[in-house]
């Protein structure tokens, strides 16, 4: 059974592999890198017009898309996808709250209405920060992250 697991207090993973999801909830993105030579980015996607913003919700709580920053988590060696999440203060509070009330407990986490994981809680998750990585394709991390984002601007210079 996957589980979150701390490794040296730099992060917590579930590793997956062959469909076993890998969640790492992290105090810094490269800590969470199975291998220190991997090149990792953070791309910052928007929300286009006519895509509905999507509530994150953690367990019983609910995050709105504007109390969170949510980036795009690539591994360039591997070519693998992932969500990067970053909660407002007052939510990464609710977060180690909970997260210390529910040890060795599934706590699922969704985006609108879409369970995305659901690991057991082995540690507590002090700073608010979340990886959701493994097997997504570009477009499907891409996606959530687009829901979780602030709406894209509107194009400038149009109009003729």
């Amino acid at each position: 059974m996957a589980g979150l697991i701390n490794s040296d207090g730099a992060g917590d993973m579930i590793h997956r592999r062959a469909g076993i999801l890998r969640l790492c909830i992290l105090a810094g993105l490269a800590a969470c890198s199975p291998r220190p030579s991997s090149q990792e980015q953070l791309i910052e996607i928007c929300r286009p017009a006519g895509m509905e913003a999507a509530t994150l919700r953690i367990g019983e709580m609910e995050v709105p898309h504007d109390r969170m920053v949510a980036r795009l988590h690539h591994v360039e060696i591997t070519e693998e996808y992932g969500i990067s999440i970053r909660l407002a203060e007052q939510y990464a509070y609710q977060l180690a709250q909970m997260t210390r009330e529910n040890l060795n407990q599934s706590l699922p986490l969704a985006v609108g209405e879409d369970v995305i994981a659901e690991p057991v809680i082995q540690t507590p998750i002090l700073d608010g920060r979340i990886l959701i990585a493994g097997n997504f394709t570009r477009r499907e991390a891409a996606d959530i992250v687009a829901r979780l984002s602030v709406p894209c601007p509107p194009e400038s210079g149009s109009g003729s």
